[in-house]
């Protein structure tokens, strides 16, 4: 059974292109239980030597970017489940790279697929940029005292997490002023977390209340790094 299995890896390197010698291979390397190396061959076709944030934003949607060496939008997916059926229509995706294993042996172990290097296939593209389920997430009133209302509203932004000088937001959109104007408002430096756009619209009703409020109650925040004056 090796005999037979690293002959076909090495008619697989030769032809590292072919797709039904490469069903082959992930066939035999599955039986002979050497999943390690089965899945590694997947990860060298899949993933992308980039990560999500090297990617050029696509300002309206922070959960979409353009990658300029293939050309393709990539999407970022939280769940693995839809991930692989993603990959399995042909589309690029990103995800936490915390989550790495795991969607490589879906897509691994996902029949649709085989471990051969063709061109066009999708990419496996992981960020270090962390998710947040905003519709589940609870911030202490210390946390949303740090970025006013008015802010927050204004920028489509909320806080999810604070350091001394460092504040961590979710964002419905991710243009370079959104992070430059929280910056100077604020005094922070600013990190950027993904969530869903919609559910960022969500929080921001639920943790702040409606955004004429704010302007109503007249909150001012220039020149108070830490909060509303």
């Amino acid at each position: 059974m090796d005999d037979d299995v690293q002959r076909l890896l090495r008619e697989a390197e030769a032809s590292p292109g072919d797709a039904a010698l490469a069903r082959r291979v992930d066939g035999a390397l599955r039986r002979a239980g050497r999943d390690d190396e089965r899945r590694a061959r997947f990860r060298f076709k899949f993933q992308c030597p980039l990560r999500f944030e090297d990617l050029k934003a696509e300002p309206s949607d922070p959960l979409v970017r353009s990658c300029e060496r293939c050309h393709r939008q990539v999407r970022f997916v939280a769940a693995v489940d839809a991930l692989a059926e993603q990959v399995a229509q042909g589309h690029c995706v990103a995800f936490e790279r915390r989550v790495l294993g795991d969607v490589v042996a879906r897509v691994a172990d996902d029949p649709r697929q085989h471990s051969a290097r063709v061109p066009g296939a999708p990419c496996l593209v992981p960020t270090d940029l962390p998710w947040v389920d905003l519709d589940a997430f609870t911030p202490t009133p210390d946390l949303l005292r740090v970025l006013p209302g008015v802010l927050a509203h204004e920028h489509r932004a909320v806080p999810v997490a604070a350091a001394p000088r460092v504040l961590r937001v979710a964002c419905a959109t991710l243009a370079d002023r959104v992070v430059q104007e929280l910056t100077f408002m604020t005094g922070m430096r600013i990190e950027l977390a993904l969530a869903d756009p919609a559910a960022v619209d969500r929080a921001l009703e639920r943790l702040y209340g409606p955004e004429e409020e704010h302007f109503l109650m007249g909150e001012v925040v220039a020149g108070d790094p830490g909060g509303a004056l």
